[in-house]
């Protein structure tokens, strides 16, 4: 990734606290006077709302895991060319919510992870990754709270499965990474979180 300013990117089963994490490490940075571009995955482009629309517990066809590889690893793509960089070149932190390591963790149940990895060769690694790591059962207990329908995706089961991926590929990453606990106070993890940023900031 050829950029001065990093690109972070946030990664957790669902409920972790990775969307509260970013908005909040969001203001920290731009109280230090950075400016921030925050995203996250599946993207707002078309290929992304399409995926959203996939998961929906409304949607009349239940995608399949290649499917859902496919289609993710191709809204990463465009998600990097027509957002991500943009917003590197500009001269923002870029902040998002999911990114390569979450396909690796999703898609690669029922199917080859090392075909998952090949779709996603094509795509840049972020300056950083942080992990917020989780019970899946706790995870689960804050889904449940929010009163949304869960989506297909947002079961018990397939979460401690993902939780699994997560901390099995996380340490084979091959660029920089930090895991901080998602069961630590919002305002807490974030300033860990920060701490890590900095690092990579004038």
């Amino acid at each position: 990734m050829d950029s001065t300013t990093p690109f972070i990117a946030i990664e957790g089963i669902d409920g972790a606290g990775t969307t509260t994490l970013m908005h909040n490490l969001r203001e920290l940075l731009e109280e230090r006077g950075h400016s921030v571009h925050t995203t996250s995955e599946p993207s707002r482009g078309e290929i992304g709302l399409f995926i959203r629309k996939l998961l929906s517990p409304d949607y009349p066809l239940e995608p399949d895991s290649t499917t859902l590889a496919l289609l993710f690893a191709a809204d990463r793509r465009l998600h990097l060319l027509t957002e991500i960089r943009p917003a590197l070149a500009k001269g923002s932190v870029v902040l998002s919510d999911r990114y390569i390591l979450s396909s690796l963790a999703y898609q690669s149940i029922g199917e080859d992870p090392l075909w998952v990895k090949t779709l996603n060769q094509r795509v840049s690694l972020p300056h950083l990754l942080i992990y917020v790591d989780i019970e899946p059962d706790v995870a689960m207990a804050r889904i449940t709270a929010r009163g949304k329908a869960l989506e297909r995706l947002e079961t018990l089961e397939f979460q401690k499965m993902v939780r699994q991926n997560y901390v099995n590929m996380l340490a084979s990453w091959e660029g920089p990474s930090v895991a901080l606990s998602g069961e630590d106070p919002p305002d807490v993890l974030a300033q860990k979180a920060l701490s890590h940023c900095l690092d990579l900031l004038p």
